[in-house]
């Protein structure tokens, strides 16, 4: 896609503002804002949940750290629906990215915990995931409890139900990320660009009932979290 320098301009200032202007979703379908949160209070507000975190805010910012054994999850209950857009800003605090924005379903049975897909950033690359069907499903998950190793089976299940992009978060600075979800479309836009998409059967999960931002490598700061459904 062709963009002119003033076009890109105007993509980087309504990210800013809490939309975005490129990418196959159209921002404007996404229309009612269900959570905006900038950290500024003097405490996390009682909407926040966390699970293996050390999470305290600074500066109006989440530092988000890992205990041992678990990423630092920081989620919030939203009211079922199908489809989302996701944006928030992060930063790691030694150049070390490790995050992954996931939906979640707790009532949904068929997959570990209800994980249902996500966005897994990282120095490698991003990775969508669809997690109902593939990484998370019971089928997948109970037999790696059970053997300690991921067979050829269940490793052909996952990688059917994942897309790596060639997009390596190297960077220490502050990225702005924006996960949009439309049935079964997932995509990406990174500060303004159209990282990428993935297109999975499990992504349409119509009661998508929770969104987390999950810290996989020691600690993470976070901050400017809008979450908009259609």
């Amino acid at each position: 896609m062709i963009r002119t320098t003033a076009i890109v301009s105007a993509a980087l200032l309504t990210l800013t503002l809490g939309t975005a202007f490129a990418g196959e979703i159209p921002a404007d379908y996404y229309t009612k804002v269900v959570v905006q949160d900038d950290f500024s209070g003097p405490a996390f507000d009682k909407k926040w949940r966390f699970y293996s975190a050390e999470s305290t805010l600074e500066d109006g910012k989440v530092h988000a750290k890992m205990k041992p054994g678990h990423g630092a999850v920081q989620n919030v209950n939203v009211e079922a629906g199908a489809d989302f857009e996701v944006t928030v800003r992060f930063k790691p605090v030694d150049k070390n990215v490790g995050i992954q924005i996931t939906f979640n379903d707790r009532e949904y049975k068929e997959s570990h915990a209800g994980h249902i897909c996500r966005v897994a950033f990282s120095p490698k690359g991003v990775k969508f995931q669809d997690g109902k069907y593939g990484v998370f499903s019971n089928k997948v998950y109970e037999q790696k409890e059970k053997d300690g190793t991921l067979n050829e089976a269940s490793k052909a299940i996952i990688a059917a139900h994942q897309k790596l992009v060639d997009f390596p978060m190297t960077s220490g600075d502050w990225v702005t990320a924006t996960v949009r979800v439309k049935g079964d479309l997932m995509e990406l836009l990174v500060d303004g660009k159209d990282v990428g998409s993935y297109r999975s059967d499990g992504i349409a999960h119509e009661t998508k009932r929770n969104v987390a931002f999950v810290v996989g490598k020691d600690e993470m700061y976070i901050d400017d979290v809008m979450i908009k459904t259609h």
